[in-house]
């Protein structure tokens, strides 16, 4: 991996975390001992989830997505977020896990009518 890519994963990764702040999840941070253990996990969040993160011309969603699956701890949720150049950011969650999460009365409740759509 260049020198340049590493910097665009690196900021992708803080970008994240900022917008998980911003967010209400003050204590996201990126996971800087991922690079001296093979944890998989890019961002480290107070929530069950475990985040794997691509960025670049073609991420590969399956790719992060089965990284992060296998990364998850138990009953913890897997969820690839890409970003492609010029392109939007993108969620990606096993189809039963986002069922889940619908299920759950405080989503029910807090589930409005969607803003703008996105770009």
């Amino acid at each position: 991996m260049s020198a340049s890519q590493r910097r665009k994963g690196a900021a992708f990764e803080r970008r994240i975390v900022l917008d998980l702040k911003l967010a209400g999840y003050p204590e996201a941070k990126r996971n800087l001992d991922q690079y001296q253990e093979s944890s998989g996990r890019d961002i480290t969040i107070d929530a069950p989830i475990c985040l794997q993160l691509k960025t670049g011309k073609k991420p590969s969603w399956r790719q992060a997505l089965r990284e992060a699956i296998a990364s998850a701890a138990i009953g913890e949720y897997a969820v690839a977020v890409t970003h492609d150049d010029h392109g939007q950011t993108v969620a990606h969650i096993p189809w039963e896990d986002f069922l889940e999460l619908l299920a759950l009365s405080d989503v029910r409740h807090a589930l409005q009518p969607r803003r703008d759509p996105p770009i």
